[in-house]
């Protein structure tokens, strides 16, 4: 890597880099200290003789220990130096002395990088952990130009439960919170320089001895200021307790005015704003997971929106207008793809694609609008993706006022898999998959002009399962558990093929692994 120049070292041996006293002549070179790459490398030193006319020739002299180092060619005005590949773990360098009979040597310093990147090795990159709170101590290594170096290590930002609170040059200390819920993931990345490696935390699900029960975990609230009230239940050991309750956050504008065995009691300020606003509480008892009720206030705006029962794939919504006479389009887009159009360019191109349903089905426009409230369900989102559900006035001579009335949220990520795929593939076409465990996974082959199509293996497995979702039964068709064998002869292309899989469910939860083989027909 020659972004790292060696300064440290440069620096130094610049400083004490010296001349030796042979004579009345002085050699003069252009500079002294000369740094290479770690592969196979030349170096050419220029020099002059100042106060001859001879132009007398160089003698260059390496240092004795520096076999990687050879004079390759001396003329009147440079020195040719030859570098081999450096494959130790190591920089190394080495003195040349310079000198012309009756003249004052000097002496230069050729650097050559370590043969390599760091490379980190942490003991495992996938680890489970306890429910309860505690500390964990993950081992690595790190080994070629920087051995024995710290790490850096970044948890993901929205994994507040675990810490990193002490890093050496041999291991990183963790701090997990309690579990309180169902099985949840945090990603670390350790790294050095340009190398980084990648570790998954997966804390083990919580072993109830109570269940604390709400009829939903996510609740939308009007615009205006009023008090709500929300029903619970303890089961288990804690039946017919009083369950504590915490703001997640305080917020000014949701207070918890009392908490019975059976319900709960909120305040809620006005809302006079355009947009919605949330709050969490947190719900929790002795032998029970917490529970997190969401209160989603919409704001000063036409619609109510409520979104609930969001998993990695599945969300449902509720849209209701505050006139009920109003018709209006509603949606569930990712945010990205909203923000991309903004509220106009999008609903010009939600206007167009009614107008190409309404073709296509032989109906009015004004019958694909809706109009009263509308409760919809979702199945085809990805994991870890911000969305909005979001909905406008239309009119059936297609007029709108432009307002778009949003609800934010996210789709958890899927849970990461440490399932570990390979192929082998015999003369005759058969296809062989080896796993290390039961995890689901997606199989396919494909000719390699196609696979190279895509920018990267992981874009391949977003664009695969992005397309295969809009076919009922389609991702089922590709899934696998466990060792997989099957003839694929007769589809093969001849020449290159490529052989891959990945992790899948509710989300892509591995790497794409993948093997190129070439194909030859009879």
């Amino acid at each position: 890597m020659l972004k790292r120049v060696f300064i440290l070292l440069v620096s130094i041996f610049s400083v004490i880099s010296c001349t030796r006293d042979d004579g009345k002549f002085e050699i003069s070179v252009d500079k002294t200290v000369y740094a290479v790459g770690s592969g196979e490398a030349s170096v050419s030193i220029a020099y002059t003789v100042p106060g001859t006319s001879s132009h007398p020739l160089a003698s260059a002299e390496i240092e004795k220990d520096a076999d990687w180092l050879k004079t390759a060619a001396i003329t009147e005005s440079t020195v040719q130096l030859l570098v081999q590949a450096n494959a130790t773990d190591a920089d190394r360098t080495a003195a040349v002395t310079l000198s012309v009979k009756g003249g004052k040597a000097v002496v230069c310093r050729i650097i050559q990088q370590a043969g390599g990147e760091p490379v980190i090795k942490p003991e495992t990159t996938l680890v489970y952990i306890d429910s309860e709170e505690g500390d964990y101590t993950l081992p690595y290594t790190v080994s070629g130009a920087k051995a024995g170096s710290k790490v850096d290590v970044q948890v993901d930002a929205e994994s507040t439960w675990l810490k990193a609170t002490e890093v050496t040059a041999s291991e990183v200390k963790f701090h997990a919170t309690a579990n309180r819920g169902a099985e949840r993931a945090a990603s670390v990345k350790l790294s050095l320089d340009d190398s980084q490696v990648q570790v998954v935390f997966v804390q083990n699900t919580f072993k109830a001895t109570s269940v604390i029960k709400l009829q939903s975990t996510s609740i939308s609230e009007p615009c205006e200021a009023h008090q709500m009230q929300v029903p619970y239940k303890i089961t288990g050991e804690m039946a017919g307790k009083i369950a504590s309750v915490d703001m997640a956050e305080s917020v000014d504008w949701l207070k918890i005015k009392t908490v019975t065995a059976s319900a709960i009691t909120f305040t809620i300020e006005a809302n006079t704003q355009k947009t919605s606003r949330s709050a969490d509480a947190i719900l929790s008892c002795r032998g029970a997971r917490e529970v997190r009720l969401t209160v989603v206030q919409n704001g000063d705006n036409p619609f109510r929106i409520t979104v609930s029962d969001v998993s990695q794939i599945a969300a449902k919504a509720s849209f209701e207008p505050r006139n009920p006479a109003m018709t209006y389009a509603y949606s569930i887009e990712k945010k990205s793809l909203f923000e991309k159009y903004g509220s106009a360019g999008y609903i010009a191109r939600y206007i167009e694609s009614l107008e190409e349903m309404a073709e296509e089905s032989g109906v009015a426009f004004k019958d694909l609008l809706a109009q009263g409230k509308t409760d919809v369900s979702v199945d085809n989102l990805k994991d870890g993706t911000d969305y909005y559900a979001l909905a406008f006035d239309l009119a059936a001579d297609k007029s709108s006022s432009g307002e778009v009335t949003i609800l934010e949220f996210k789709t958890p990520k899927a849970i990461p898999s440490d399932n570990q795929i390979s192929f082998e593939v015999s003369s005759n076409g058969v296809v062989k998959v080896k796993t290390t465990n039961n995890d689901p996974y997606i199989f396919d082959v494909w000719d390699y002009a196609s696979w190279k199509e895509m920018p990267t293996p992981m874009d391949l497995a977003e664009k695969f399962v992005e397309y295969m979702k809009g076919y009922e039964g389609a991702i089922e068709m590709y899934s696998h558990r466990g060792d997989y064998v099957e003839d694929y002869a007769e589809w093969l292309t001849p020449g290159k093929n490529v052989a891959f899989a990945f992790g899948y469910k509710d989300g892509i939860t591995t790497d794409v692994f993948f093997f190129i083989f070439d194909w030859k027909t009879e």
